[in-house]
């Protein structure tokens, strides 16, 4: 959200706030690396018969497909000499996107299936696994 509002404020001042537009990347990218792991986690959890490290690839594959599929589209969509016009189409495509994404994890269920079933390990070695 920080970074679509940062492009919207560059966007629509022409470039006047740069530092503001800066500033809030910087804000942006400290956010994103403490919510990667987070993310990373709740996968997990969420998903907890699948092996972990299946979840952690589908998650950083979907990330890069989704980036490159930006890659290529956005400037496609600004043309060769883009305008203000083209600017705010972009943007409004991208704020879109993170809406729907937003919308999206926000109906994800909070089903935390490994951490109940570490519940079920007994806390006694010799104890009987049970299945």
């Amino acid at each position: 959200a920080l970074g679509a509002i940062a492009m919207v404020i560059y966007t629509m001042n022409g470039g006047a706030l740069l530092p503001t537009v800066f500033a809030l990347y910087v804000v942006f990218g400290v956010v994103q690396s403490c919510v990667v792991p987070v993310a990373f986690e709740f996968a997990v959890e969420v998903t907890y018969p699948v092996d972990e490290s299946i979840t952690a690839g589908l998650l950083m594959w979907g990330g890069n497909g989704l980036g490159a599929v930006l890659y290529f589209t956005m400037p496609a969509l600004l043309g060769d000499h883009p305008d203000r016009a083209a600017g705010v189409v972009a943007i409004a495509i991208f704020a879109a996107l993170t809406v729907v994404t937003a919308a999206l994890f926000a109906g994800v269920k909070s089903d935390l299936r490994r951490h109940m079933k570490g519940k079920e390990i007994p806390a006694d070695p010799g104890a009987e696994w049970p299945l």
